[in-house]
Parts: C-alpha cells; sequence; structure tokens
C-alpha cells in the first residue's frame, strides 16, 4: 500500500517507462502465481466440483483483476490532483 501512495505521489514527475516498468513487474509476480494457484485449486477439488473449483479462481481473477484497476485509476488520480495543488521544492 505505501509503494502505490509513493506512486501516486511521483507518477506525475516519473518518466512513463518508469510506470510502465513498474506495472510489467507487478504483472510478471502475478502472472507466475496464477497458474499454480489454479493447478492447486484443480487438485484439491473433487472430481464433481471441478468445474466449480476452476471457475471460482477464474471469477476471483476477475474481480481483482477489476479492483485493481479501479484502485489504480484512484490513486492515479489523488496523485495527479496532489501534484497540481502542491508546489514543487525549490532544489
Amino acid at each position: 500500500m505505501t509503494a502505490l501512495i509513493a506512486l501516486a505521489l511521483w507518477l506525475p514527475h516519473l518518466p512513463a517507462l518508469v510506470v510502465l516498468a513498474s506495472k510489467m513487474a507487478v504483472g510478471a509476480g502475478l502472472g507466475g502465481v496464477m497458474p499454480p494457484k489454479q493447478v492447486v485449486a484443480q487438485h484439491a477439488a473433487r472430481r464433481g466440483a471441478l468445474g466449480a473449483a476452476t471457475a471460482s479462481i477464474a471469477i476471483s481473477r476477475a474481480i481483482g483483476g477489476a479492483a485493481g484497476v479501479a484502485i489504480s485509476a484512484v490513486v492515479a488520480g489523488i496523485g495527479a490532483a496532489i501534484a497540481t495543488t502542491v508546489p514543487k521544492p525549490k532544489l
């Protein structure tokens, strides 16, 4: 959470490539976690509940993705609002 707040505060001042690289790192981390989680859920479910186990992982991934996009938009909006209202320090 602290990293998201820091990114939101620095977002207007960071180059687009830095923001893109940080988001790609998060995506790569989640991309490595999701497939094993799917396999574990499928192995833990009995044969009759295999579809429900697979669907529960898929729906939780979809809800998490939607929530992540919404939170990122809010954090970016707050960062942009703060950057336009707070004067830049003189170095």
